[in-house]
């Protein structure tokens, strides 16, 4: 029987840099990233039995973008950390921090917040964050971010 929906092929190339503005400029603390991303979107099952959430990051719409671009400086002696630019939510906040080796977005972050309200992959939104770390294991965070509507 022939295939009607045709190849059902995915790619995703995710090329990114980061720079210390110590050794760049002499700036001790900061930090820059810039990522882009290119890939071909959701397989012939996704697009063709859609669900609220997709299931891994591949399952994102087809997109050619620069998807992250900011600047974090650390300060008295990393104990506050702040970051600005486009940025994902999901990168700080309602985050597993065991999860990032898992393609599925499910075991990475809460999905009934970020995925519907907050900037997230695959789009980021300009704005702001600060996390504030007193003592070890007790950590203070906030942000605001322009939506992603």
């Amino acid at each position: 029987m022939p295939n009607p929906l045709g190849f059902d092929g995915q790619y995703l190339l995710d090329v990114s840099a980061t720079v210390d503005t110590k050794k760049l400029l002499g700036w001790p603390g900061g930090t820059v990233l810039v990522d882009m991303q290119t890939h071909s979107g959701a397989n012939v099952v996704a697009r063709q039995v859609p669900g609220i959430q997709d299931p891994n990051n591949m399952d994102a719409d087809t997109f050619t973008k620069i998807d992250r671009a900011w600047y974090q400086q650390d300060l008295l002696k990393k104990k506050l950390k702040l970051q600005v630019g486009l940025i994902y939510v999901d990168d700080q906040f309602l985050t597993v921090p065991y999860g990032d080796n898992f393609i599925s977005l499910d075991f990475f972050s809460d999905s009934s917040i970020s995925t519907f309200i907050l900037p997230t992959y695959p789009s980021g939104s300009f704005g702001g964050e600060a996390i504030f770390t007193p003592a070890k294991g007790l950590y203070f965070s906030g942000g605001a971010f322009n939506d992603h509507s």
